[in-house]
């Protein structure tokens, strides 16, 4: 067998099979500027069969609880494990994933999959490890052309997309002149609609990004003033809609242009897939994913699931938590001490 626990690096000479599977969540230069060096990476192999995972810790402090821990609960992002092989090699694979993972300390994980890759459904054959069904998102599989690609979406897109093409135009935004004013317009945009505070991303991150050829500002222009403007995630067969903003009165149909843009940018370099995401919440009438339908007939679910590492602190937690917010026994959650 071979085994590989690595911290901020990934093992060299993967199997072939395994890096088509890998897209931007999984790559080395986009885990750095996610997470610095504060990332690790699971390779378990018998020379024929796999297992491969990604993911960076972070510390859970809590005063209600009384408690302090390591635990791997990514707020965005589509990852998860990438796999070959039958149950026996996985079983095995998955224990000594979850040793390596007990031995840095880490307690729970939530594991956000890769809704392409459908790399959950192994995982539902599991009775110890729970995976739900937390949103539907939207992903557009892209065309032959820029006619059949605007032809795909929706009546009232296609005239908004019409209509702004009338006094807007698309650019790509100049890292070296504009990053500054194009990272203020997105974050200025995400205290608009009250979004948490994490998603505001940190400095660190937009100057990594700002330094990397895996990640674009494209925004839509009117009269020179940026109306839309959205922060792509390049992948090998996937582009990513990571961040995106509106000016409180922007032009009427720029994020329709801005996305129909960014969709034909991604046909033009090879991509299959451009992944919107989903709303803000998990309600079938969320805005924001009402929004993002009208560029796709066809919604997906997202799925999420939990590897418990340390079982016994773990259910310490959750009881204690149960015992605080009695309700929470009743839930389905997968992290309850997320939900005090």
């Amino acid at each position: 067998m071979n085994s590989y626990f690595l911290k901020a690096s990934l093992p060299k000479n993967l199997p072939s099979t395994l890096v088509e599977k890998m897209d931007a969540f999984h790559e080395e230069e986009n885990l750095k500027v996610f997470n610095g060096n504060n990332w690790y990476s699971f390779f378990y192999s018998d020379n024929t069969n796999y297992f491969f995972n990604v993911f960076a810790p972070t510390r859970f402090d809590c005063q209600k609880l009384n408690t302090s821990f390591l635990e791997i609960n990514p707020f965005l992002g589509y990852g998860g494990p990438i796999f070959s092989g039958p149950d026996s090699f996985l079983e095995k694979a998955l224990e000594e994933y979850r040793l390596c993972c007990r031995k840095l300390g880490i307690i729970i994980e939530l594991i956000r999959f890769n809704p392409i890759l459908r790399n959950h459904e192994w995982f539902l054959k599991k009775k110890n490890i729970p995976i739900i069904s937390a949103k539907k998102i939207v992903i557009l599989s892209l065309k032959n052309g820029e006619e059949s690609q605007f032809k795909s979406y929706k009546p009232p897109c296609q005239r908004m997309i019409k209509a702004a093409t009338k006094s807007c135009k698309f650019e790509k935004i100049n890292k070296v002149q504009y990053w500054d004013k194009f990272v203020s317009f997105l974050r200025s945009g995400l205290m608009q609609n009250n979004a948490d505070s994490k998603f505001m991303m940190s400095d660190s991150f937009f100057k990594k990004a700002s330094l990397s050829d895996s990640f674009e500002g494209y925004g839509v222009f009117e009269n020179n003033e940026l109306m839309s403007a959205a922060l792509l995630l390049i992948g090998k067969t996937t582009n990513y809609y990571l961040m995106a903003a509106n000016l409180k009165n922007h032009a009427r149909g720029s994020m329709d242009l801005l996305i129909h843009q960014i969709a034909l940018l991604s046909i033009f370099h090879g991509k299959k897939y451009l992944i919107l995401g989903g709303g803000r919440t998990s309600s079938e009438d969320d805005l924001l994913l009402r929004f993002k339908r009208k560029f796709s007939e066809k919604s997906y679910d997202f799925f999420v699931g939990s590897l418990t590492h340390n079982k016994k602190f773990y259910k310490e937690i959750v009881a204690k938590a149960e015992l605080l917010t009695p309700e929470l026994k009743s839930k389905n959650y997968l992290l309850k001490h997320h939900f005090l």
